[in-house]
């Protein structure tokens, strides 16, 4: 076997491991980099490199987004576009689970038109499944679901099974996210389908639990339970992480239906698995769900002392809705023992974590907002970086191509300035409804959640107060404008960045209403800064400051 097999070999081995056991894949693939050290092999060197990054940035590793920089500059050196492609992806996935828009929006898109370009069908099937996750996470998601749609029939032209089981999958959730539970139920058993033939263990249990949790929220408890054993008998054989889990809730569906002995043997192995003090995820939902159980078969005392005790080792530090179900059911509990004072103490706990839920939802809606604002705006430039590329192509002689290169530049800005001012007016009205909400909400809140609304009121001030990507940045005015920022510096160098891009708006004929919008102040503050800039530029009293400005080469 050559060292390029070799190297494939165990790139291939770690595919198949490395969302099961990470460190496992991520310890083969440091192998086959071993046998490429001579650094003969660029493009082998980078798709190991690529692999990495991906188990890294799973793992929110620091160290992802040096191996993807190194990555960037070998494949641009050598022109390997596949690899770039893979490069720009993974970092577009980063992006948006860092909260940047833009960069993820970038990203993305850059991968995506290098993949369609040299129609690499694989690369362009996986990247519209990650924008329509990117839409989903922000919020849109009709638009996510264009994108897996296409993601889906991309796969379907591949004829990739896995692909295609996790293209219907993907489908399936987000109509359980918008509620639509048929269609959630039609999606994820197509989904299943391929799983099971391509043997993605993994995507199969998270499947069935998926539609064990639509057939109970039919009601329709018979029909989850059988999807639960499918997903315990697959979880036993290649995902024995899930088996807490899935006994919890298969003792609460047994105990509803009053099988008392069924319910208390995964009972008890769902109470084995937990270790006292556990606070993960996976450790909260076991107690709640044991908990439920023992009430459910009406061990009532049983259910407070082993939920009460559990409650106290993990003290605040669990997920809130997880802390709220918690106290609730501590409140029912101690209720059916007429324990009544206490019970009211759990229930008040209860709402308080419920409005820290609430709040917590507050400010969700806000993240989400802005990331759309930026998004929004992204694509706005594009769009208009695409006119305007269009717009030259047929432009051949030099004189001519200089001139249209300079209405061109005018142009772009008032388009981008125009763009920048509608997408920000969207959301500029609703931040500033919940800013004054979330005032209101601060004197009743704890410390934690105070400080919280507080960081949240200073984003929504730096939201309504920023300009992300526009033209209006010193620098970038300096870049596409250097004549007139020039002869403006030398007849007032003490002019501030601001009354320079005023200066700029002026001379581009914007009046001082859009210049105020444009800039996030009043029209009076507008009016205080072209006052300013008359007395640098040693105006006389009835010169016209638009006249003089237009004067200047732009």
């Amino acid at each position: 076997m050559t060292r390029e097999q070799e190297v494939s070999q165990l790139m291939k081995e770690a595919e198949a491991l490395h969302r099961s056991k990470p460190q496992a894949a991520m310890e083969l693939l440091q192998e086959a980099l071993s046998k490429l050290n001579d650094g003969n092999q660029p493009e082998l060197f980078c798709r190991v490199k690529l692999a990495m990054a991906e188990i890294l940035r799973q793992q929110h590793n620091p160290e992802c987004e040096a191996i993807l920089q190194e990555v960037l500059e070998i494949t641009r050196r050598h022109s390997m576009r596949s690899i770039l492609a893979g490069a720009h992806h993974v970092l577009g996935v980063m992006a948006y689970e860092k909260d940047n828009a833009a960069q993820a929006y970038y990203h993305l898109n850059e991968a995506l038109e290098i993949a369609r370009t040299d129609k690499t069908e694989r690369m362009t099937a996986i990247v519209l499944n990650s924008l329509g996750i990117m839409y989903a996470y922000f919020g849109e998601l009709e638009r996510s679901m264009r994108y897996f749609m296409d993601s889906l029939k991309q796969q379907e032209k591949l004829n990739d099974t896995r692909g295609i089981g996790a293209a219907y999958g993907n489908i399936g959730a987000l109509y359980v996210e918008m509620a639509e539970r048929d269609l959630a139920i039609e999606y994820s058993e197509r989904g299943l389908r391929y799983r099971i033939k391509a043997n993605d263990i993994i995507g199969v249990v998270n499947t069935y639990l998926n539609l064990s949790t639509c057939y109970t929220q039919k009601s329709e408890p018979r029909q989850a339970l059988k999807y639960l054993h499918d997903a315990e008998m697959h979880a036993r054989n290649s995902a024995p992480g899930y088996l807490a889990t899935i006994s919890g809730r298969l003792a609460v569906l047994y105990a509803r239906l009053d099988e008392k002995q069924t319910a208390q043997r995964y009972l008890t192995e769902a109470m084995r698995s937990v270790q006292p003090g556990d606070r993960t995820e996976t450790a909260s939902a076991v107690i709640y769900y044991s908990s439920l159980a023992l009430q459910k078969l009406g061990r009532h005392a049983e259910a407070l002392e082993y939920l009460g005790n559990h409650l106290k080792l993990i003290g605040s530090q669990a997920q809130l809705s997880v802390l709220e179900n918690m106290n609730r059911l501590m409140a029912d509990l101690l209720s059916e023992l007429n324990r009544h004072e206490e019970a009211a103490r759990f229930t008040k706990s209860a709402d308080r974590y419920y409005t820290q839920l609430r709040d917590l939802s507050v400010v969700r809606e806000i993240r989400n907002l802005d990331l759309r604002r930026q998004l929004m705006y992204a694509e706005n430039i594009q769009q208009v970086d695409e006119q305007d590329a269009n717009s030259s192509e047929d432009e051949h002689l030099p004189g001519v191509a200089l001139k249209h290169a300079a209405g061109t530049t005018l142009g772009t800005v008032r388009n981008r300035l125009e763009l920048h001012r509608r997408s920000n007016a969207r959301g500029t009205s609703l931040l500033d409804t919940i800013r004054t909400d979330i005032k209101q909400l601060v004197g009743r809140l704890d410390n934690e959640a105070k400080t919280l609304a507080q960081s949240t009121i200073h984003k929504i001030d730096e939201a309504l107060g920023r300009e992300p990507g526009s033209l209006l940045s010193e620098k970038q005015l300096n870049e596409h404008f250097q004549l007139f920022s020039e002869s403006l510096r030398q007849t007032a160098p003490n002019l501030t960045p601001t009354e320079l891009r005023v200066c700029l708006l002026v001379r581009l004929e914007f009046r001082s209403k859009e210049i105020a919008e444009l800039l996030f102040c009043s029209t009076q503050t507008i009016s205080v800064h072209r006052k300013n800039i008359r007395k640098k530029l040693s105006l006389p009293p009835r010169s016209n400051l638009t006249g003089y400005l237009n004067t200047l080469p732009i």
